[in-house]
């Protein structure tokens, strides 16, 4: 059967401007109704209104290649011979901010005074 529990104590952070990292502990004994065979993570940005889905075998998981200084809002679901619910509600992580990928353009100035 299906975990009738969502993983428990899902925790998020920035490592940095394109990285994320997560952890969680697994559903209650009672309620994971089979063996684990995989986590799936769902990391919806915000700024965009993508949604990637990934998969763990693990409890931990590092997600790199996303965008400088964007909201992320992750949750993570235990699959056995099908997936159980969602964390509720979703971790809210935001990548660190990054340099200026340009120069400033069209920079324009003005004489105040004479000196």
């Amino acid at each position: 059967d299906v975990p009738t529990a969502a993983p428990q104590r899902v925790r998020g952070s920035a490592i940095d401007s394109t990285s994320i990292s997560l952890s969680w502990s697994p559903p209650p004994p009672s309620d994971q109704n089979g063996l684990i065979q995989y986590y799936s993570i769902s990391v919806y940005e915000v700024d965009t209104g993508t949604r990637t889905q990934y998969s763990s075998t693990t409890t931990t998981m590092t997600i790199r290649s996303l965008h400088p200084y964007y909201t992320y809002r992750c949750s993570v679901a235990a699959y056995t011979v099908g997936e159980g619910p969602q964390n509720q509600p979703p971790v809210i992580i935001q990548t660190l901010q990054d340099v200026p990928t340009a120069a400033p353009q069209r920079v324009r100035g003005s004489a105040i005074d004479s000196t």
